[in-house]
């Protein structure tokens, strides 16, 4: 899901199906919708998405057809990203599908162009969740790349409404178990502290 909000069309027409349906529900104390409500606030709109990219280790061969329309659209000509690579692609659909070691190895030439796909992605993804909101509910603010403190998502949210950034208190990391697997004790120390 993560990731395939970025490569189907399906996964994303039911994201905007599942607003559409969340914010037109009556809210019983008030009796409005909620997307007309005054105290919605925000929302985000896919909670900790930069995993798409970022928590995986192997071959990207699902995102080879939208890298591949990036490189065409980025580089023009083959001859172009041959140059720049050192390659000698007879076309964009002979260029094979990125690996996480590409994509954790920017200074790469291939790893600065998955970079800057990956990049392209999120921008086009953040853009179409604001265009969905305004339409679904025109007074919530929206933000996405709220989990990680990655530098990759730092630049993205400056399209975001405003800032999110998901916190822990009492959160079950640091849970000390006893002999017989039982929680003696966990950490709960707040957010604001760490």
């Amino acid at each position: 899901g993560k990731r395939g909000i970025y490569l189907s069309p399906e996964a994303r027409a039911a994201w905007r199906k599942g607003c559409e349906v969340l914010f037109g529900l009556d809210n019983p104390y008030t009796g409005r919708k909620l997307r007309d409500e005054p105290c919605l606030a925000m929302a985000v709109a896919y909670n900790e998405q930069e995993f798409g990219f970022s928590a995986y280790g192997g071959r990207y061969d699902d995102c080879l057809p939208l890298y591949r329309t990036w490189l065409a659209r980025t580089y023009g000509d083959v001859g172009r990203l041959n140059a720049a690579r050192g390659t000698a692609y007879a076309s964009f659909d002979d260029v094979p599908a990125f690996t996480a070691a590409d994509r954790d190895h920017p200074e790469s030439a291939v790893g600065y162009d998955v970079q800057r796909f990956m990049d392209a992605a999120q921008l086009s993804l953040t853009r179409k969740y604001g265009e969905w909101m305004r339409e679904i509910a025109p007074r919530c603010f929206i933000s996405n790349w709220n989990m990680a403190q990655d530098l990759r998502q730092m630049s993205l949210r400056r399209y975001c409404d405003y800032v999110s950034m998901n916190g822990y208190h009492a959160h079950p990391f640091g849970v000390w178990k006893g002999d017989d697997g039982a929680i003696k004790r966990q950490e709960s120390r707040s957010a604001v502290e760490l």
